[in-house]
């Protein structure tokens, strides 16, 4: 439900009349603010890629691609925060060693909820039972931020950041966070 793909399926196609069901979606490459209404909305459809829309009021965890799922395990994960209408948004994250059966019944697992409101991104540890990848934060970017902010906070140290106007996006540089402990990024 945090996502939706708009597919091209005929030849030579260049734009698409998107149904978008009434509520905050964003590009997921740009963060460019669709506002749906339950109506169909023309947009591009670019030949170099997929049509990916992200429903607000969903955090994504993510990691970096690499040639095998081996080496993606080991790249640091980023989150993608996509504010509702409210300026709200949860997601959480399950990471286990991504081959062994019954992981979750062994409670050999980690599973972090993250929430967001109109000036803060934190995290909560339900479950540390997994031992083995580094899972460490380096990157957050919020989609739907409205007003430009002064300053950012991790855990209470000052933190780089960029602000994108036109597009009302925040990326925040994150210096390591361990997701296996709880965070907060805050902004003022």
């Amino acid at each position: 439900s945090a996502l939706m793909i708009t597919p091209v399926l005929t030849k030579d196609t260049t734009a698409l009349n998107t149904y978008f069901p009434a509520c905050a979606w964003y590009d997921f490459y740009t963060g460019l603010k669709i506002t749906g209404s339950g109506s169909r909305i023309k947009v591009n459809a670019p030949m170099s890629q997929i049509n990916l829309y992200v429903r607000g009021g969903n955090i994504l965890p993510m990691v970096e691609p690499a040639m095998t799922t081996t080496e993606s395990r080991k790249n640091n994960f980023r989150l993608l925060v996509a504010l509702n209408e409210t300026g709200q948004a949860n997601g959480g994250l399950f990471w286990d060693d991504g081959e062994t059966i019954g992981t979750h019944d062994s409670g050999v697992f980690n599973m972090i909820m993250f929430s967001a409101g109109k000036n803060f991104v934190s995290s909560e540890v339900m479950k540390a039972g997994y031992t083995g990848e580094k899972m460490t934060l380096d990157k957050l970017t919020v989609y739907g931020m409205l007003v430009t902010p002064k300053s950012v906070t991790v855990n209470g140290k000052g933190a780089q950041f960029q602000y994108n106007s036109p597009v009302k996006t925040l990326t925040v540089s994150i210096p390591l966070v361990d997701l296996l402990k709880p965070f907060s990024v805050k902004w003022m």
